[in-house]
């Protein structure tokens, strides 16, 4: 399991032990379908591949990370390879696996971190609804204790699955577009917009460059040639459309499709896509 990006990330580092808060905190990751309770002291950060821990009295990397596995088996050939990445991580499993219960798998490690010796402790969970979590905490021989295997087993006993949410075509489309602006690449005839900027909720601005009287004469906005409204993504025929409302009663629709990831095409028009600045329209 190559983890690259996960040991590069940088969470505050505890290295005294303080007496632990009772009070908790509780993770709800509708993608993968699961709850997870932590205590208050602990800090955690959300990754592409599952989350990383920062305890108040362990050091060593603490993690939970997603798996697509469906079976024991399938998920005992992942733990099985281990982690790794190009930064001097190699932790393989010591022994052999333990099951603990029809969908869970126990695992030693050990290997190098960044090149230095390590050992570590995992439990690998599979989900009801397909899937899953591995827990595991990995630090130096010297520093690593029962104390991380207790962290560990705290997280997976903290765990509730149920089954994720899954967005539709339409959702996604709507949450990439929230606080995003997009710029029109070519010059376009009078009247017709250079950019549209989306709120992070239902509004927008329509940002025009050459204009006519009568255009003018459309927007609330003394002086001013943009035109304000909510905009929406359907579906129509397996064609995703984003429509837009304005506030003078018109409509306007655009197919919408992904050409990168910079850039999508409306009615095959190309139009860069920016981070919007303003945060309210």
């Amino acid at each position: 399991m190559n983890f690259e990006y996960l040991t590069r990330v940088k969470l505050p580092i505890f290295t005294l032990k303080k007496k632990r808060s009772f009070s908790m905190q509780k993770i709800t990751d509708e993608e993968h379908g699961f709850e997870l309770m932590l205590a208050d002291d602990v800090k955690y950060r959300h990754l592409q591949i599952g989350y990383v821990f920062g305890h108040p009295g362990l050091k060593g990397l603490m993690m939970m990370l997603y798996h697509h596995n469906h079976s024991l088996e399938e998920m005992k050939t992942e733990m099985y390879a281990g982690f790794f990445d190009d930064s001097g991580y190699n932790i393989q499993v010591d022994g052999k696996l333990k099951d603990l219960s029809e969908d869970k798998v126990m695992a030693n490690y050990k290997g190098k971190a960044e090149g230095n010796p390590a050992r570590g402790f995992g439990i690998g969970v599979l989900s009801p609804f397909g899937g899953g979590v591995l827990a595991a905490a990995i630090s130096t021989p010297e520093n690593f204790s029962d104390l991380h295997m207790d962290f560990v087993e705290d997280l997976v006993q903290s765990l509730d699955f149920f089954e994720p949410v899954k967005e539709d075509g339409c959702g996604e489309w709507t949450a990439y577009l929230r606080g995003k602006m997009l710029i029109r690449q070519s010059v376009p005839g009078r009247d017709k917009p250079v950019a549209f900027r989306f709120s992070e909720l239902d509004s927008f601005e329509a940002e025009f460059g050459e204009v006519s009287e009568k255009h003018k004469l459309r927007t609330f906005e003394s002086g001013k040639a943009n035109l304000k409204g909510q905009w929406e993504v359907n579906e129509v025929m397996e064609q995703f459309l984003l429509r837009l409302i304005f506030f003078d009663g018109s409509e306007a629709q655009f197919t919408l499709r992904m050409q990168d990831m910079n850039t999508i095409l409306l009615n095959d028009e190309p139009w860069n896509v920016v981070e919007s600045e303003k945060k309210e329209i």
